[in-house]
């Protein structure tokens, strides 16, 4: 296998490992516990694999009890000399959120040099960033499910992990999972739009079992900038032993500085009310000036 190659199966791995891990995994496999992506570190397609299957108990998992997660103690702010203007709300990592007052959040990704909209409605964070901790003590974190969401990405690496955003607005919490959006991103990765596209469609089935990729194609956003789109449902059962038809839509961008991913997952039973929203995200990416 090329290193081109080998950086497509990576991604594309960790991406389809980002939606299970969050409350979703699918029929008959056992559990994926949500620090599983916390075990992963760069290398050979195979010794992800490898990893991967060590992190999966066997066990059928057993009930939750309530209030399981606590919030996390954010780091302390560092303490300034008198008259120094306070840190930049760049992340360490060089990325930006701006609230807007119509409840959208602008995106800024500075290293991968893009940005985008993420619309009203949705619980936007970066992994142990400010509004990271800001969201356990928010109304729309008063719920287990977004609780635990918020939980299984702290141990995520933000290099990679951009951006997450969950709903969990009224009727979209379906059987206990959360649709959540996630952005991966790959400066590595060489590959093209085309090239991403098909090794999704290959290796998806391939890697959820059940899983039928229902549709793929090659566009571009409303923008001009193209976009590879692949969508795929399966049956999948989320922690708390629920089972669902998980639907997912992943959005792939050949950027000047690598691979974008973003994936949206949800049930087919929301997808309708959901896909609007990713569109409009998906639609919103562009360089930034």
């Amino acid at each position: 296998m090329n290193r081109r190659r080998l950086f497509i199966s990576v991604t594309l791995f960790l991406t389809l490992l980002a939606c299970n891990v969050l409350d979703i995994v699918p029929q008959p496999v056992s559990e994926v516990g949500p620090d599983t992506l916390s075990t992963m570190v760069a290398g050979t397609a195979a010794a992800l694999m490898t990893q991967t299957a060590q992190a999966m108990p066997t066990a059928t998992p057993s009930p939750l009890p309530t209030s399981t997660f606590t919030p996390p103690i954010p780091p302390p702010s560092p303490t300034l000399p008198a008259g120094t203007l306070t840190p930049s709300a760049v992340s360490a990592v060089g990325t930006s959120l701006i609230r807007q007052d119509d409840g959208t959040v602008v995106f800024t990704d500075i290293t991968g040099n893009y940005d985008l909209l993420v619309p009203a409605g949705w619980l936007v964070v970066r992994i142990n960033e400010p509004e990271y901790y800001e969201a356990w003590t928010l109304p729309e974190a008063s719920s287990e499910e977004i609780r635990r969401s918020l939980a299984s990405i702290q141990s995520y690496d933000p290099e990679r992990f951009r951006l997450f955003a969950f709903d969990g607005r009224a009727g979209h919490i379906e059987n206990g999972f959360v649709t959540n959006i996630n952005l991966l991103w790959d400066p590595h990765d060489t590959s093209t739009i085309e090239e991403a596209v098909q090794k999704s469609e290959q290796e998806l089935p391939q890697s959820i079992p059940g899983l039928t990729v229902t549709d793929t194609q090659i566009t571009e956003t409303t923008l001009g900038e193209p976009v590879g789109l692949v969508s795929a449902e399966w049956d999948g059962r989320t922690v708390t032993g629920q089972t669902v038809r998980a639907y997912q839509r992943q959005a792939i961008f050949d950027l000047p500085t690598g691979l974008l991913v973003i994936t949206l997952t949800t049930t087919a039973n929301l997808k309708e009310a959901i896909l609007p929203e990713f569109e409009f995200l998906v639609n919103s990416v562009s360089p930034s000036e």
